[in-house]
């Protein structure tokens, strides 16, 4: 995903005043410009959602995927002045008092970047450092062509890190859900 920064610091009642068509998330008070997702990224979100949605079935917990705003405040963000607004590739919360009609106000319990090929260093990096920040649970960064699974979860206030070859079926550890890699073509 090629991303374009813009000079002036932003917060999501600036986010929401964009209307040039475009996608973008707010990081850091700093606009990115996504670009539209490959086939290969499409199969493995849409794959995710399926397995998710079918596991989460008359259960409290949703899943939801991209676009769909989500916004997660610093500590000197102001309600509706958050400087951080993303777009998970696949986010599963189970606190509904989070919803808003525009999309999660909080962190999710889960979120899951799908990795394009000029997006990894935004989202093993930066992304990566706003979800610990922000008190997420559990974040995977998928890398569909490479088949590589990055895994953090997050232990006493920082995450920690694993990397597998996503093959078989891996389970979320905070709740306990499972994808089967095999079935993402």
């Amino acid at each position: 995903m090629s991303a374009q920064r813009q000079l002036k610091s932003a917060t999501y009642t600036d986010y929401l005043q964009i209307g040039d068509g475009k996608r973008y998330e707010l990081i850091q008070g700093q606009f990115w410009l996504m670009a539209g997702a490959g086939t290969l990224h499409q199969r493995a979100v849409g794959e995710m959602h399926r397995q998710f949605a079918n596991q989460l079935l008359g259960k409290p917990c949703r899943v939801f995927v991209a676009p769909f705003d989500v916004r997660l405040a610093e500590i000197y963000d102001a309600d509706g002045f958050e400087s951080n607004v993303v777009q998970p590739d696949v986010l599963i919360t189970c606190d509904r008092t989070k919803e808003t009609p525009t999309g999660l106000k909080g962190a999710p319990e889960v979120t899951i970047e799908v990795i394009s090929p000029n997006g990894s260093g935004r989202d093993l990096v930066i992304k990566r450092r706003l979800y610990e920040r922000a008190g997420v649970q559990e974040y995977w960064a998928f890398d569909p062509e490479g088949r590589v699974l990055h895994m953090h979860r997050l232990i006493d206030g920082k995450f920690a890190y694993e990397s597998v070859i996503a093959r078989g079926v891996i389970t979320l550890q905070t709740l306990d859900l499972a994808i089967d890699f095999d079935q993402i073509e």
